[in-house]
């Protein structure tokens, strides 16, 4: 007599039903490998790089490819880079689940020689992909992806970053063309022009003229004594976009600050409502560039080491 028997379903019964998509992912092209489960031979296929559509496309033809419904769930996976999260948020609006992977978290055999190319990397990802799918989240960190507005507010940092390293980029350049002459710079204030004049060298003679020029031009990349014409377009911008905050219900007490010449010993600041920042703004006319800042960043920021301080909020 035959008995009827179950068969509970498992990890590996559930990777059937789950399209498994790695993508590697380059200015060109983009490399896309497929699978439904570990031993499978992955499917690989290039696709235009940014060409979502074409990502999209490859995808459901995956799906037939392994005899999935057009339904079945994907599972998918870059590497953290230089695409940031739009293809994660496009993925996640096609209904794909996808994970964005620290890749200096990936595990390595370090004993092993390894081949680097675009298919082995994808073959790989895929690997490491179902098995974290299926329970084993030590193989690699995901990065949690920030919303839209959450990455916005990171912008103003990243630059004042960014001028940081530019500053001393150019410092350390006009630092290394006057010690190559036997000079050493005190100090790049605001008469390092008048100063530069006064150089001499070993032998009591000035610096060549041409180094003299070229010092001059560095200093300006710096921002030195020339001062940027664009006082006029900073109010400007800065009245609509204000404006438009408060239209839409920005408290127009909310205290604002605006930082000339950041990062540098001798930034200004100017604080006041954002209400009357664009006034205080056109009264003190400091150099560009300036940044804006609104909220309560303010107060953390007011511990500058020089200001122009024109108002309070």
């Amino acid at each position: 007599m035959k008995t009827a028997t179950t068969r509970r379903e498992t990890d590996s019964t559930k990777q059937e039903k789950v399209l498994y998509v790695a993508l590697e992912l380059g200015k060109a092209k983009w490399r896309v490998g497929s699978s439904t489960g570990l031993g499978q031979k992955p499917r690989q296929v290039w696709v235009r790089g940014g060409h979502r559509d074409g990502l999209k496309q490859e995808i459901e033809r995956a799906k037939k490819r392994f005899g999935l419904a057009a339904e079945a769930e994907v599972v998918c996976c870059y590497e953290a880079g230089r695409e940031g999260f739009w293809l994660h948020r496009y993925l996640l609006s096609i209904a794909v689940n996808n994970r964005v992977v620290d890749s200096s978290s990936i595990e390595v055999n370090r004993r092993a020689r390894r081949a680097k190319t675009d298919r082995l990397d994808v073959e790989k990802l895929l690997r490491m992909l179902i098995r974290y799918e299926s329970g084993e989240t030590e193989v690699w960190s995901v990065v949690r992806a920030p919303k839209v507005d959450e990455e916005d507010q990171k912008q103003l940092h990243r630059e004042l970053m960014g001028l940081r390293k530019e500053r001393t980029r150019q410092h350390n350049r006009i630092t290394g063309l006057l010690y190559s002459q036997g000079v050493e710079l005190k100090r790049c204030g605001k008469d390092f022009v008048e100063w530069l004049e006064g150089v001499k060298l070993w032998d009591g003679s000035a610096l060549p003229q041409g180094l003299v020029e070229r010092l001059k031009r560095e200093y300006e990349r710096l921002g030195g004594t020339e001062t940027l014409k664009s006082n006029v377009r900073l109010v400007t911008a800065t009245n609509k976009d204000l404006e438009k905050a408060i239209a839409e219900g920005l408290d127009p007490r909310t205290p604002a600050l605006a930082i000339s010449r950041a990062t540098r010993p001798d930034q200004d600041v100017v604080t006041a409502s954002i209400a009357e920042l664009p006034e205080r703004l056109a009264q003190a006319g400091l150099p560009g560039p300036v940044l804006v800042m609104i909220g309560n960043t303010v107060s953390s920021a007011s511990g500058a080491q020089s200001r122009r301080s024109t108002g309070t909020a």
